[in-house]
């Protein structure tokens, strides 16, 4: 679960839940090398190799998951769900 990726790697106003794309990008790297995990949908079923299951999942609906985190899930063909609060789309407060 992330909130954030930035693309200067500058956190939110809070400090707390945004982390750099680089730290980002790292984390995905390393579960596309995991022989042991499966990244899915989160609708998907348990697999049935056997395999850990993991869904990545984006709270708050900032803009960035479009310009920066698709691009790099794609890159992957990972799967990833975002959260939009309703109140970000009807005033655009979403950074």
């Amino acid at each position: 679960m992330y909130h954030s990726v930035r693309e200067s790697g500058r956190n939110d106003c809070a400090d707390n839940y945004g982390i750099s794309r680089e730290r980002f990008e790292r984390h995905i790297a390393s579960l596309s090398q995991r022989a042991d995990v499966s990244v899915v949908a989160m609708a998907q079923s348990y697999p049935q190799d056997g395999r850990s299951r993991i869904a990545i999942t984006f709270d708050d609906g900032y803009r960035d998951a479009l310009l920066v985190v698709a691009p790099i899930l794609s890159k992957y063909r990972f799967p990833f769900s975002v959260f939009v609060p309703t109140g970000f789309v009807k005033d655009g407060s979403n950074g």
